[in-house]
């Protein structure tokens, strides 16, 4: 009897070995394959259209992730930034916001530079997103209470220019100083009435 039961311990543990050893197996391919890019285009897939990753970037809190896909009928790009995470099942979407590259609320649409700060309740702040589409501006910085970051430049769809800036910390003031081409430079400052709409991360158009 002692025999028997012997050989059905050791075969129950055997077979629970087994099973272990294909989970961890399973689960080690499956975050393996998995791509940071894959949790973002599933979550969006029912309302965004020709949905293209532009860039990623590895950071100590995860991996930010730069992406373009088509909204409103196909009418619009809108510009995304999101952050993701690894977990065991793959990567996870921490948070993140899109940016439109139309003002829909002004018929004029000869904006030269648009912003956007992820707010707190998008869980990936402080960074400031946006475009532009003059070829002549060849830098962006922001100076802040906590000083100034350069814009890193992508190349978005059509003739626009996505451009992000990770920031330390938020701010009661935001300059933005472009430079262009010829040298000459221009400042918008972001204050007062403005700053609250920006702090709660809604899009802002500057114009000529």
């Amino acid at each position: 009897m002692e025999k028997i039961s012997f050989k059905k311990h050791y075969i129950l543990g055997y077979s629970i070995g087994i099973v272990f050893l294909m989970l961890i197996s399973y689960f080690y391919l499956l975050n393996k394959v998995s791509y940071p890019f894959d949790p973002i285009r599933d979550m969006r897939s029912s309302f965004v259209s020709n949905y293209e990753l532009l860039d990623l970037e590895k950071t100590d809190i995860g991996t930010m992730v730069y992406s373009v896909g088509k909204v409103n009928d196909n009418k619009d790009y809108m510009y995304y930034t999101d952050l993701v995470k690894r977990s065991l099942l793959g990567y996870k979407w921490v948070g993140g916001g899109g940016h439109i590259n139309r003002d829909i609320g002004n018929r004029s649409q000869n904006f030269f530079l648009s912003a956007q700060l992820l707010s707190e309740e998008q869980k990936v702040k402080p960074i400031i997103f946006g475009v532009f589409s003059d070829t002549s501006i060849k830098n962006i910085s922001v100076t802040t209470q906590s000083g100034t970051s350069t814009a890193i430049v992508l190349k978005g769809k059509d003739s626009d220019q996505f451009y992000h800036i990770p920031l330390t910390c938020d701010s009661n003031y935001y300059i933005f100083t472009i430079t262009y081409s010829d040298k000459q430079r221009a400042e918008l400052v972001v204050k007062d009435d403005r700053l609250d709409d920006f702090h709660e991360g809604k899009q802002i158009y500057f114009y000529n």
